[in-house]
């Protein structure tokens, strides 16, 4: 392999590890907001951007139909870095999901403090 091929692998190679490492953040940041449902938006023409429950936890997820979802780590570069402008508003839409939580978590404490006293 010539010298050019060698240094244009390892700069792609490194941007594709860099990317994927920005994304794995994003998941770790998603994961201490402790949402046990899963959260999607519409993206348009790219399809859905998700919080998915998958059989390795929650992860940031791509699909097509909002039916067959993909961690995104593993879609394609395309869709990885399409994704990246509309991480903030999956983010958003998750946040907004808090209060439901806090709430739903309430009245389980509530009924569960009251079956305890009985």
């Amino acid at each position: 392999m010539r010298e050019d091929e060698e240094a244009l692998i390892e700069s792609i190679r490194s941007r594709y590890e860099r990317l994927n490492e920005l994304w794995r953040k994003a998941e770790a940041k998603l994961k201490s907001f402790h949402i046990p449902d899963e959260v999607e938006i519409n993206i348009g023409n790219l399809g859905f951007l998700g919080w998915i429950c998958t059989t390795r936890g929650f992860r940031i997820c791509h699909s097509t139909d909002a039916e067959n979802w993909t961690p995104i780590t593993d879609s394609t570069l395309y869709v990885r870095c399409s994704c990246t402008s509309h991480l903030r508003t999956l983010q958003d839409a998750i946040v907004s999901y808090i209060p439901a939580v806090i709430e739903d978590l309430d009245e389980a404490i509530e009924q569960f403090q009251k079956a305890l006293k009985k």
